[in-house]
């Protein structure tokens, strides 16, 4: 009786993390960057990018537009990463780039 009490808390703390885990994903479904790689943050930003083209049907014309719901859909991100290079990032015809 104390192994089955013991692999329901298991599989239970189990579930309870993988729910907890996903929630960075939730919203915009990507994984927020760390902020610390580049390519990471470009990746992630060009899915958000790609998101907004697919619901809305234009490119964003700023990455800050990205975090801006419209007409019920949207942010296509959580957060604008910090470029570690302290450069910007840009969105030019539909592809995000480092200026």
């Amino acid at each position: 009786m104390k192994k089955l009490i013991f692999l329901l808390i298991l599989v239970l703390t189990l579930i309870i993390s993988g729910c907890s885990a996903s929630k960075s994903e939730s919203t915009t479904g990507s994984k927020v960057p760390s902020g610390k790689d580049c390519a990471e943050n470009v990746a992630y930003l060009q899915a958000g990018v790609d998101k907004h083209k697919q619901a809305l049907g234009v490119y964003p014309a700023t990455v800050e537009k990205l975090l801006e719901p419209y007409d019920g859909k949207g942010p296509f991100v959580q957060i604008i990463p910090k470029c570690p290079s302290g450069n910007k990032y840009n969105i030019k015809n539909g592809t995000v780039v480092e200026s």
